[in-house]
């Protein structure tokens, strides 16, 4: 229950955020792109968030990120609700266990934000990189979900199979944004951005208690749920971005430096002798 307060919380406060942003974005608009001759039409005179929620219904990949952004999140948000009461019953783990078995899927997944997201991205794409995580997590879930119980409290599935969780969010979450980023309309991007946000939170918040709920039905229950959604997360698909946008920087792309523009660099030393 404190989970879900949390995740609450930080949703309510993620929402609070971007309705300021909006209204600050609202004002520089008006100052800057505000024509006297020009009559305004009704859409420029609507709310910003309306108008955000207007270009999300005209754009259904962008609807279909957001949606594969909580489904996500939920995977997450599953092992959050009831891991612990699992691990516990199923291989007898106590707390000291289930902290050991959280600091190393967090190593892991430090090491795979370091060294692999980037070559991933590369290779794969971030489509590549979604469709992989979301297979993985699947395996991942129906293996916790399906194995056998064991005695051993020693036994090394939970933490492959948790490790395997936490190192994709390496990989969905970063590819997640910049897909946002790619399709989401210029003049709403923020607000698109703290619409994705709030899903992440809101993920967090709803899959715990969800997670709960069916666990006291049948312990096998959350992780199969949770392997649907990693499954229906991975359902994506987006067109790939012009040779103009990957010359441009973003979360994973760098330009290369023989796309960089002349004019950029200065033409005289920065100190005169």
């Amino acid at each position: 229950s404190g989970v879900c307060y949390a995740g609450c919380a930080i949703t309510a406060a993620n929402v609070a955020w971007a309705w300021v942003q909006l209204d600050e974005d609202r004002k520089d608009d008006a100052n800057i792109d505000a024509v006297p001759e020009q009559k305004e039409s009704d859409s420029d005179r609507s709310d910003p968030i309306v108008q955000a929620l207007c270009s999300m219904w005209q754009r259904p990949v962008l609807l279909q990120i957001l949606v594969c952004t909580f489904l996500q999140t939920s995977v997450l948000g599953f092992f959050m609700g009831s891991g612990a009461w699992f691990n516990l019953q199923e291989y007898g783990f106590h707390a000291w266990q289930n902290g050991l078995m959280i600091a190393v899927s967090g190593g892991v997944m430090l090491f795979c934000q370091f060294n692999v997201t980037g070559p991933a991205v590369k290779r794969l794409t971030e489509l590549g990189c979604i469709w992989l995580s979301s297979g993985l997590r699947c395996i991942s879930m129906l293996v916790y979900a399906l194995a056998p119980p064991s005695t051993n409290p020693w036994d090394v599935l939970p933490y492959i199979c948790v490790s395997t969780l936490m190192a994709t969010m390496a990989l969905v979450d970063p590819s997640l944004q910049t897909l946002t980023m790619q399709v989401a309309p210029p003049k709403s991007l923020g607000t698109v951005m703290g619409i994705a946000q709030a899903l992440r939170s809101a993920g967090e918040a709803v899959a715990p208690a969800v997670a709960g709920y069916y666990y006291e039905r049948d312990h096998c229950l959350p992780w199969i749920i949770a392997a649907g959604c990693a499954i229906l997360g991975g359902l994506l698909y987006v067109d790939g971005p012009s040779a103009k946008e990957k010359s441009m920087p973003t979360l994973l792309y760098k330009q290369e430096e023989g796309a960089r523009r002349k004019e950029d660099s200065l033409q005289e030393p920065l100190l005169m002798a």
